[in-house]
């Protein structure tokens, strides 16, 4: 009955368990072994173990929970960008597999496109990494 109530005030909080922070779903007490639900995973433990087993969650305070979270980026908005470039960017790439094949000599220009196209895929990456910073802030 002691278990049965330290479980029931565990349902809905936070608690750090194995270096990951875990919301208590609910559980379940079958026989003599425990079902942990939480938002993470189900973990399983017997009733003798449970005492013991329950120390190891550590009560965790003031968390966000990602599903309170605000999107942090539009990704439609970011595919709209993105894809009016793409199929320049793949002709070129294509391009440039095209000619390697015929020519060795222009490899120095190719290695260049290549640097180039790798710093725009770079950009894009920050860019992306800056709206979801600024999601983060609102």
């Amino acid at each position: 009955m002691q278990l049965e109530k330290r479980l029931d005030s565990m349902i809905g909080k936070s608690y750090m368990y194995k270096t990951f922070i875990h919301r208590i779903i609910s559980y379940e007490h079958i026989s003599s072994t425990i079902l942990l639900h939480t938002n993470k995973e189900t973990i399983t433990f017997t009733s003798s173990q449970a005492e013991k087993k329950l120390d190891e969650f550590l009560p965790v305070a003031n968390i966000i929970e990602p599903a309170e979270a605000k999107p942090a980026v539009n990704n439609l908005v970011l595919y709209e960008k993105i894809k009016e470039d793409l199929p320049n960017l793949t002709d070129i790439i294509k391009g440039n597999i095209a000619k390697l094949q015929s020519s060795r000599e222009y490899i120095p220009q190719a290695a260049a496109i290549n640097e180039s196209i790798n710093s725009l895929v770079n950009l894009v990456k920050l860019e992306i990494m800056v709206k979801k910073l600024k999601g983060m802030g609102n």
